[in-house]
């Protein structure tokens, strides 16, 4: 424990991130719950000399570099508020490369800006090394690899058998001609010269991997009319020939990888029957062959050796996570199985490895552990602390979370998780829903969540659908909420709720809905909706007027945000259909709105004036006001006393001391 408590120190005390620790026995405090987190992911180098760390700090996310020899930070990169590092990769035993990405608030999902940066592991050679923000060349005799560019770059490939470059993809933000132009191009790491490799004719935005020679093989992309393309590169003479999708027109496509002799290529995709399969791409053969498929939800994420030569299993997080091995005998598969029998009950997965694979990290997280990294050592088979992501909380002292499924009204099965207090799921408690933001891509995990947590701890009972339109369970059940956010997405949240009070968990007389984003829009949709079901709701961040809402918003400032908003909310008859301001007046229970006066994602003014059509129809509302705050909360402590008048409002209007018996209408303020 020495090593460990050496380790966490010295980055909490370089970093000054670290605020303490609650005592075990101490009962967990509002603002433990919903205190950022302390790591978000670590990555260990090639030869297992460093160690990186990505990490919020306060309006942004930054990367710390340890050293594992002296347990000492050697460096780190961070850029302005409002800017975070997205990803990062180990391009030789002593670098790094990452990518920029902007957020208007943690509700948000930061955007790439298509920038990269490289330092080096001893904090030296910082460089930029690409985007608009490079120092033009024009006007300066100083001859410069790197200068002003209107176009994105992203890393496929960090090459680690050749530590002065990476294999990165260039899209121009401005082309001649009907298509776009994706560029794979080899970069120096440490100038930012660049050499075209291969060119990927009519596709935007772009995805590809390479084999471990780091040769293109496989690739994706869309034309302009948002028709999606696969294309394969035989070898590194031949050119791209386009594959046929075995749907016909590809939908939406994940790339998984290459293997690393380059005799296949993996990816998800949906096929001519409705269902979601992983495909492997045969080079030899020139065609797609199914390896998994599933009518109904998500295929699950592949699994591959740690040499990336062989698919050894599926990890399904349709629920609780499961890994199902389709090589258990494989060596790697009896190594992961080790690890998943000596954390039972929990989350195993492996974040990074060394070139050799000698050393690898792992995030071992559950319902009631946010999640701890540990460096395993391949040849002992011996796991040694690392670092916590939330140190301060006692998994002892948290709630478990059920996985559940449900019927819809017109069958659909519907997956979805139940927060119980001190793990009662039978007894007729105050129920609150907490549907999550996005809404399209997004979705609720087994895992350690703080707003289900903290509400819990008070003795409220949380659930968390995934209902249709959310990320995660196949495409068709993505899709199937476009343009229906305030009808077919609001009925599975209604019918989540007629599962609980079935089943017995909910109380029918105190059941609340409260969410943020997406969620926040949802909480007054449903109450208008049902406005019998619910005592209560409570709205962060909530679009309420959805046409407001596609003028207003950041979204909309480009062509591809407003052709994103269309796709998704439908025409302005749909969008006024769908929205709650519309239907105010059927309120008819207490509300509570909160908004970030900064907000530009969901515009303050959406929540203004949600308050004059309240004023205006007499409805009881409570109403908070974070000024300078975006979509969501930076400040901790704006954060916490969200939470705290959130629960003085629940316990107002379901709590313990609230009677069944006593109307709605009779329990507002």
């Amino acid at each position: 424990m020495k090593v460990i408590t050496k380790l966490q120190d010295a980055v909490a005390l370089a970093l000054a991130l670290c605020a303490g620790v609650a005592g075990a026995t101490e009962p967990t405090a509002i603002k433990d719950f919903v205190r950022k987190t302390e790591f978000l992911s670590a990555k260990i180098s090639p030869t297992g000399e460093f160690l990186a760390v990505a990490m919020p700090v306060e309006q942004q996310t930054m990367v710390g570099i340890i050293d594992l020899k002296n347990k000492k930070v050697s460096g780190h990169l961070r850029f302005a508020d409002g800017e975070h590092v997205a990803d990062f990769w180990w391009v030789g035993p002593k670098r790094i490369v990452a990518s920029v990405a902007k957020s208007f608030g943690p509700l948000d999902q930061p955007g790439l800006t298509g920038e990269l940066y490289g330092i080096d592991a001893d904090g030296q050679n910082r460089r930029y090394l690409f985007g608009l923000r490079a120092p033009d060349r024009v006007g300066t005799k100083i001859k410069r690899n790197v200068f002003s560019e209107y176009a994105s770059a992203y890393v496929v490939d960090p090459l680690v058998d050749e530590p002065e470059w990476a294999l990165i993809v260039v899209i121009p933000w401005v082309y001649k001609g009907e298509e776009a132009l994706s560029i794979l191009q080899r970069i120096n790491v440490y100038t930012g010269q660049r050499v075209r490799v291969t060119v990927v004719p009519g596709t935007f935005p772009l995805d590809a991997v390479s084999d471990r020679a780091g040769r293109p093989r496989f690739a994706y992309g869309s034309n302009r009319d948002g028709e999606i393309r696969l294309y394969a590169k035989a070898n590194t003479s031949a050119g791209w020939s386009e594959v046929q999708h075995p749907g016909g027109l590809a939908q939406e496509v994940e790339l998984h990888g290459a293997t690393a002799d380059g005799t296949s290529a993996y990816l998800t995709t949906g096929d001519a029957r409705g269902r979601t399969c992983l495909y492997e791409y045969s080079f030899a053969k020139g065609s797609l062959v199914e390896r998994q498929c599933t009518q109904d939800g998500a295929v699950g994420q592949p699994i591959f050796s740690f040499d990336d030569s062989t698919l050894i299993g599926l990890l399904d997080e349709a629920g609780k996570p499961e890994v199902k091995f389709l090589q258990a005998k494989h060596p790697d598969a009896r190594l992961l199985q080790l690890m998943a029998r000596s954390f039972p009950g929990q989350r195993v997965q492996v974040t990074s490895r060394t070139q050799d694979s000698s050393k690898f990290v792992v995030l071992v997280s559950s319902d009631r552990n946010p999640g701890d990294f540990y460096l395993v050592d391949r040849a002992t088979k011996k796991a040694e602390y690392l670092l916590s992501r939330r140190s301060w909380i006692d998994p002892s002292a948290m709630a478990p979370v059920s996985a559940i499924t449900y019927k819809t009204r017109d069958g659909a099965t519907i997956h979805a998780y139940l927060t119980a207090t001190a793990g009662d799921a039978t007894r007729k408690a105050p129920l609150v829903l907490v549907p999550h933001g996005g809404p399209h891509g997004p979705r609720d995990f087994w895992e350690w969540e703080p707003w289900a947590q903290a509400l819990a701890s008070r003795g409220y009972a949380v659930l968390q659908p995934n209902f249709r339109g959310s990320g995660g369970y196949g495409y068709a059940h993505e899709f199937a909420g476009y343009r229906k956010w305030g009808t077919l997405m609001q009925d599975d949240l209604t019918d989540a709720v007629r599962w609980a009070i079935d089943q017995g968990i909910a109380d029918p007389a105190r059941i609340c809905i409260m969410g943020g984003s997406y969620g926040g829009y949802s909480a007054l949709m449903s109450a208008t909706r049902e406005p019998d079901l619910y005592r209560c709701a409570i709205g962060l961040a909530g679009a309420y007027d959805l046409v407001r809402q596609s003028e207003d918003s950041d979204t909309a400032e480009g062509r591809s945000g407003r052709n994103y908003l269309h796709k998704v909310l439908g025409d302005v008859a749909t969008m006024r259909a769908q929205s709650p301001m519309t239907y105010v007046e059927r309120l008819k229970i207490p509300v509570l709105i909160a908004h970030g006066t900064a907000d530009e994602r969901v515009p303050f003014s959406q929540a203004k004036q949600l308050r004059k059509a309240l004023e205006k129809n007499k409805k009881t509302y409570e109403w908070l006001e974070y000024e300078d705050e975006e979509h969501g909360f930076w400040v901790d402590d704006n954060h916490e006393h969200f939470i705290i008048k959130a629960l003085d409002f629940l316990d107002r209007h379901i709590g313990a001391g609230v009677s069944a018996a006593v109307p709605a209408s009779a329990q507002t303020q």
